[in-house]
């Protein structure tokens, strides 16, 4: 399929420009696509909460209780692990401790971190971010709880931009940590405050954040489609960046969906789909035959799975080299650009 792959390099991050008959994407290297229920099912009565995250295959990880029935059932958030997707992106610029955990032995444990499979790491660490993040139920990470993971594993306290499509123009919001778009004051639940970016579609903000080797993370909302597209979530869906395309004047995002695995067989989308450690010879599901490629109308998703959903927030996240990368990160967003 792909005639040519050149991967450009540079101190800090990796572009891979894939050459192929017609077009050439530019793929983020090391954007991997973990799947958000490896260790979670519909509808099944979940066991008690094992007080952590775990190496195993089939135990508890995320989980909600059920109102009709009261049970408490598997379920595994898209958010956690879209930013896992990013996490493990750093992981592999010299922050090893984000998704290897070896260096952690034998202070620590059971269990032990080393001699991990790639899908043991990923079932520990998605349950370790989704822990931070709730520590009774597992939840939904939000860039705090995504700040609070790459410190305490790294001790660097990353740099993390949340961007908000206001209709008109995409806002830099000043507070990226409240959950959603939503602040609370006390009382109510009140709309952020934001700062104009300078962008007025995502797909510039995007391929300009992943220029300049920024790992992204997208938020979708749902599609006023029928029944979603079939799609499950109800209210939004969160996917890692991992590639852009432009071919003439269409737009396209590659990304990495949590809902989904591919490129084995049982491979699919929803529950019931989950990877094994010898899918792809031992290695994790990184690179394009593994992204969902979306064409965008705007800020509007055209075609596919998602037709019709909008992206209505971009994260963005750098996890600078003490004392090397900060004032670059500050000159990012200090300096305005109009782009259409």
């Amino acid at each position: 399929m792909f005639s040519k792959a050149e991967v450009i390099t540079s101190s800090a991050f990796a572009l891979i420009v894939v050459a192929a008959a017609t077009a050439a994407p530019t793929i983020q290297a090391n954007i991997p696509a973990f799947y958000q229920h490896q260790k979670a099912w519909d509808g099944v009565a979940a066991w008690t909460a094992p007080g952590g995250p775990s190496y195993g295959g089939g135990d508890w990880w995320e989980s909600a209780v059920d109102s009709s029935s009261g049970n408490r059932v598997q379920v595994g958030w898209c958010g956690t692990t879209a930013w896992l997707g990013a996490i493990y992106n750093w992981s592999t610029r010299g922050y090893t401790n984000l998704f290897d955990h070896t260096s952690m032995d034998p202070d620590v444990g059971p269990p032990y971190h080393a001699n991990r499979s790639w899908l043991e790491r990923a079932n520990y660490a998605n349950g370790d971010l989704a822990w931070r993040t709730n520590p009774g139920n597992g939840g939904m990470a939000w860039t705090n709880n995504v700040r609070n993971y790459v410190t305490y594993h790294t001790g660097v306290n990353p740099e993390i931009q949340r961007y908000l499509n206001r209709g008109a123009r995409i806002d830099r919001l000043s507070d990226p940590e409240a959950p959603l778009d939503e602040k609370w004051n006390g009382s109510a639940w009140v709309p952020q405050a934001g700062v104009d970016s300078g962008y007025t579609n995502y797909y510039n903000l995007f391929k300009d954040m992943m220029d300049r080797g920024g790992t992204c993370v997208v938020r979708i909302g749902v599609s006023p489609n029928a029944n979603n597209n079939g799609n499950w979530w109800t209210n939004f869906h969160v996917l890692t960046g991992a590639g852009y395309e432009q071919i003439g004047t269409d737009f396209y995002l590659y990304l990495a969906d949590p809902n989904k695995t591919s490129g084995f067989v049982g491979a699919g989308a929803d529950w019931g789909h989950q990877y094994a450690e010898n899918s792809f010879g031992g290695g994790a599901p990184i690179g394009v035959p593994y992204y969902t490629r979306v064409k965008l109308n705007g800020n509007t998703i055209s075609g596919g799975v998602f037709d019709g959903s909008r992206i209505d927030a971009l994260y963005t996240m750098w996890v600078p080299t003490p004392g090397t990368a900060t004032l670059v990160l500050a000159g990012l967003f200090a300096t305005r650009r109009r782009r259409d």
